[in-house]
């Protein structure tokens, strides 16, 4: 009987250290989680910040879309004038030639003017080509920066799913390593009592050995097997 209980005690300690063990590496893996979720929210505060700098971005080229479309218009507008400049002088220097030597310095005032028109319209056009080119380059950039943001909302998205299951992955383990710690607890309490069990089998064997070999007992009984 003293045997039996020693080897359930000692059945009962390689099962604690087993479990010690296992909830060491429960507790690891928790704190682990707890490292990986720590990067997430760090890598999720950069990405945040990230997109919320491409917002600006689509935000600004926005603006500069619009104040490039504004200055088309200006530049149709000043295209208009030169055009109707170009007219009148065109007419003037026509009723000059009219008028002979008393138009004649009319005339090259005329020539001029509708020299500098022509100059305004070529550089009108000129510009009006360069800010056509510039606004497509900025739809094609906008097209790129919603992309990119899109790109970014996924990977919040990704990032937060991710943090979601990390945060389940630290709870399950923390609740596993409270369990693990109450059945050591527990598994504690029972070698206690085994070990007590134990000294009492062992009491009661010597006591019974002793009880046998005292000479003249009536009772005596025989030893036990080994």
């Amino acid at each position: 009987m003293a045997d039996g209980s020693s080897s359930q005690a000692s059945a009962f300690e390689e099962t604690s250290a087993s479990i010690n063990e296992i909830a060491s590496m429960t507790k690891q893996n928790a704190e682990n989680a707890r490292f990986a979720n720590r990067l997430i929210i760090e890598n999720t505060n950069l990405v945040e910040q990230a997109d919320q700098s491409m917002q600006d971005l689509q935000q600004s080229m926005k603006h500069i879309s619009e104040a490039g479309s504004e200055i088309g218009k200006i530049i149709k507008t000043i295209d208009g004038i030169a055009f109707q400049t170009n007219l009148l002088a065109l007419n003037a220097a026509v009723e000059a030639a009219r008028a002979g030597e008393a138009g004649a310095g009319f005339a090259v005032v005329a020539n001029e003017v509708r020299s500098l028109a022509l100059k305004s319209t070529e550089a009108s056009k000129h510009t009006a080509e360069l800010i056509k080119n510039t606004l497509s380059r900025i739809e094609e950039g906008s097209g790129l920066v919603d992309k990119t943001g899109e790109l970014f909302d996924q990977i919040l998205a990704g990032t937060q799913k991710a943090k979601n299951l990390i945060n389940e992955i630290s709870e399950a383990s923390h609740e596993q390593s409270q369990g693990l710690d109450q059945i050591n607890q527990a598994i504690v309490q029972i070698e206690g009592v085994t070990q007590k069990n134990a000294e009492g089998a062992e009491e009661m064997a010597t006591d019974m050995a002793f009880f046998q070999l005292e000479p003249g007992n009536p009772k005596m009984l025989p030893a036990p097997e080994e």
